[in-house]
């Protein structure tokens, strides 16, 4: 993981409707939320985009941007998106080159080549990294990070 306090590396990833997005619009609206996750469609990955699903409202209203980051194109995240009814951004990092520029590379808590971790970050307006969770099977971790984001300004 990025170490707290530090800045967030600038990226540009295609979202789900295969526009290109870069972290700097995204911090032009107020603070970020990063959810670097291994896959579409599994499902802990499942329950934790409805978990982001069903606070999106409070974190929207706060002034937040959340964002799901993995592997998988922009295809799979429409889909994922419309089955189960998710309203936060879901960017495409096929390369996997920004899962390495945050340290979010590698498989089941593995520090590895391919895959994606389970790591969130919360980033403030200025693209500071403000706190970090590395959780795979624990999703109460990440859930925390965003009752606490809620509260950022």
């Amino acid at each position: 993981m990025l170490a707290i306090g530090s800045t967030a590396p600038d990226f540009t990833l295609p979202d789900h409707t295969n526009t290109q997005t870069s972290l700097q619009s995204l911090l032009a609206r107020g603070p970020v939320v990063l959810m670097f996750y291994p896959s579409d469609n599994t499902p802990l990955c499942t329950k934790e985009a409805c978990m982001v699903r069903d606070t999106f409202s409070t974190l929207e209203s706060s002034g937040v941007s959340v964002v799901g980051i993995s592997r998988q194109g922009t295809a799979s995240k429409a889909k994922f998106r419309s089955e189960h009814n998710l309203r936060h951004i879901m960017l495409a990092d096929e390369t996997g080159e920004v899962a390495k520029l945050y340290k979010a590379s590698g498989i089941f808590g593995l520090p590895l080549p391919f895959g994606t971790l389970r790591i969130t970050y919360l980033l403030d307006k200025s693209g500071v990294i403000r706190d970090a969770v590395h959780s795979e099977f624990s999703l109460a971790p990440h859930e925390k990070l965003l009752q606490q984001a809620a509260k950022c300004q």
